[in-house]
Protein backbone atom coordinates (compact mmCIF):
# COMPACT_ATOMS: atom_id res chain seq x y z
CA UNK A 1 0.00 0.00 0.00
CA UNK A 2 1.52 3.52 -1.28
CA UNK A 3 0.32 6.33 2.06
CA UNK A 4 0.57 9.84 1.21
CA UNK A 5 -0.41 12.93 3.47
CA UNK A 6 -1.89 15.92 2.44
CA UNK A 7 -2.66 19.51 4.69
CA UNK A 8 -5.43 21.87 3.56
CA UNK A 9 -6.05 25.57 5.72
CA UNK A 10 -9.35 26.96 4.81
CA UNK A 11 -10.34 30.33 5.97
CA UNK A 12 -13.76 32.03 5.88
CA UNK A 13 -15.97 34.59 7.12
CA UNK A 14 -19.36 33.83 8.71
CA UNK A 15 -22.35 35.17 9.79
CA UNK A 16 -23.91 34.86 13.31
CA UNK A 17 -26.75 32.43 12.18
CA UNK A 18 -24.21 30.05 10.38
CA UNK A 19 -21.79 30.46 13.88
CA UNK A 20 -24.54 29.83 15.90
CA UNK A 21 -25.46 27.07 14.14
CA UNK A 22 -22.22 25.95 14.49
CA UNK A 23 -22.32 26.22 18.64
CA UNK A 24 -25.90 24.05 18.06
CA UNK A 25 -24.50 21.45 16.80
CA UNK A 26 -21.16 21.21 18.71
CA UNK A 27 -23.89 21.07 22.41
CA UNK A 28 -25.30 17.29 22.73
CA UNK A 29 -28.55 17.26 22.48
CA UNK A 30 -29.83 16.54 25.80
CA UNK A 31 -27.62 19.99 26.70
CA UNK A 32 -29.01 21.97 24.21
CA UNK A 33 -31.56 24.83 25.57
CA UNK A 34 -35.19 23.79 24.87
CA UNK A 35 -36.55 24.84 21.72
CA UNK A 36 -38.37 28.05 23.49
CA UNK A 37 -35.36 29.52 24.70
CA UNK A 38 -32.60 29.38 22.41
CA UNK A 39 -33.54 32.43 20.77
CA UNK A 40 -32.87 34.24 24.34
CA UNK A 41 -29.63 31.77 24.61
CA UNK A 42 -28.40 32.88 21.19
CA UNK A 43 -28.89 36.42 21.37
CA UNK A 44 -26.71 35.92 25.05
CA UNK A 45 -24.07 34.72 22.95
CA UNK A 46 -24.27 37.50 20.16
CA UNK A 47 -24.33 39.98 23.03
CA UNK A 48 -21.10 38.50 24.06
CA UNK A 49 -18.85 38.85 20.82
CA UNK A 50 -17.10 41.86 19.23
CA UNK A 51 -19.69 43.99 17.23
CA UNK A 52 -16.81 45.61 14.87
CA UNK A 53 -15.23 42.44 13.99
CA UNK A 54 -16.18 39.85 11.18
CA UNK A 55 -17.05 36.08 12.92
CA UNK A 56 -13.81 33.99 10.80
CA UNK A 57 -13.81 30.27 10.72
CA UNK A 58 -10.39 28.65 10.28
CA UNK A 59 -10.10 25.48 9.41
CA UNK A 60 -6.84 22.85 9.64
CA UNK A 61 -7.35 19.41 7.52
CA UNK A 62 -4.49 16.49 7.74
CA UNK A 63 -5.20 13.59 5.63
CA UNK A 64 -3.75 10.18 5.49
CA UNK A 65 -4.32 8.08 2.45
CA UNK A 66 -3.14 5.00 1.37
CA UNK A 67 -4.30 3.59 -2.21
CA UNK A 68 -3.52 0.14 -3.01
CA UNK A 69 -0.31 -0.68 -5.36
Amino acid sequence: MEVSTGEAAIQDSVDFDRLIGGIYSAIPEDELPAPEGRAAFAEHIRQSLPTDQPFTEQVRVSAFIGLPR
